[in-house]
């Protein structure tokens, strides 16, 4: 027995040995009374995402189109995942990489940890970072962008960037040129969406539909007028909306296009109300039928008249124009010319 004793010291000792090169090469090989390492650790960083802009830290903006004063700093918030424990951060490094040239060049501003998540939010960290104010004419693009141990993940809103607008606070041109975009079958949030994308286009009038409750309610496109004083705020024919919204939706869009320096017209029905000229089909375009009368203004501006849109009618003799009047007096009238297309 004493001498197996001694044959197996040697041996233990060899074990022990390799036991502790395992442990310094990082490898199991069940030592320790036969325990093993336990599952690895997870992953330090999992998610970034959620970002949006806020100006002033107000409203969040759109992903993309949308608008902020020049005096506005923004404000960036993202999340990522996994959270901290109790209050404290993750060890997670986040920053806001923008641009305003289209990322020739970029500016990388870095995010403070706000708090750990709660509710439906509680497996996430809120971050956040203050961008200061832009310039007037300025379009800024941005990503957010999270390292912890090794892993970088970005938030880039799915390959597109984040973008949002500074509007040229310029003035409603009250001369030519006057170019006009009629933009009929859209809600108002849409259009408003869209307007930066209409400036850029080069236009600095819109022309839009008759914006009042008609008599079949959210159907109609507007030419069968109900009440010309409920823009999108009573409950009338079935609808509080109309087709393309509330009247503050219409409110909101109106100021920022007026911030963007647009022009906004509206088409008008003086003729009739409610369907009853037994012309204009329930809901429809006037241009869907025969006899019509179509309005144009005079600009004693310019002594012309300038095109906007056109409503042919199934004869073919009648064409709608639009110029701006010092009054805005409106005179019915079969205009003379070639035809002008009609765009929607």
């Amino acid at each position: 027995m004493l001498g197996s004793s001694r044959q197996s010291a040697p041996l233990l000792c060899l074990g022990a040995l390799l036991c502790v090169l395992a442990s310094f090469l990082g490898l199991a090989m069940g030592c320790g009374g036969g325990s093993s390492s336990g599952p690895p650790p997870p992953p330090s960083l999992t998610f970034v995402g959620s970002s949006q802009a806020a100006p002033g830290g107000g409203t969040a903006l759109p992903p993309r189109n949308g608008l902020a004063k020049p005096t506005d700093a923004i404000e960036i918030t993202a999340r990522t995942a996994p959270q901290g424990s109790g209050t404290n951060a993750p060890p997670h490094t986040l920053a806001v990489v923008s641009s305003t040239d289209n990322f020739a060049t970029q500016t990388s501003t870095a995010m403070t940890f706000v708090r750990n998540g709660a509710g439906p939010n509680s497996d996430q960290a809120l971050w956040r970072a203050t961008l200061s104010s832009f310039p007037s004419g300025t379009e800024v693009q941005y990503f957010v962008r999270a390292t912890a141990g090794g892993v970088t993940l970005t938030d880039n809103n799915g390959g597109a960037n984040y973008e949002f607008n500074i509007p040229l606070l310029g003035s409603i041109p009250t001369s030519p040129p006057f170019i006009v975009l009629q933009w009929f079958a859209t809600s108002w949030r849409d259009i408003q969406r869209r307007l930066p994308e209409v400036v850029q286009t080069g236009y600095n009038i819109l022309y839009l539909p008759p914006p009042q409750k008609a008599a079949t309610g959210s159907n109609s496109v507007g030419f069968d007028p109900f009440d010309r004083f409920d823009l999108g705020d009573r409950l009338q024919r079935g609808t509080v909306r109309t087709q393309y919204g509330t009247t503050q939706e219409l409110l909101e869009l109106v100021d920022a296009a007026h911030q963007l320096g647009l022009r906004v017209c509206f088409d008008t029905v003086a003729n009739h109300n409610a369907n009853r000229s037994g012309g204009v089909p329930a809901g429809g375009y006037p241009d869907q039928f025969q006899k019509i009368s179509i309005f144009r203004v005079r600009s004693e501006w310019t002594s012309k008249t300038l095109p906007c849109s056109a409503f042919r009618p199934s004869t073919g003799n009648y064409w709608a124009w639009w110029t701006w009047h010092r009054k805005m007096v409106t005179r019915w009238r079969r205009p003379r010319g070639p035809p002008i297309r009609k765009f929607r």
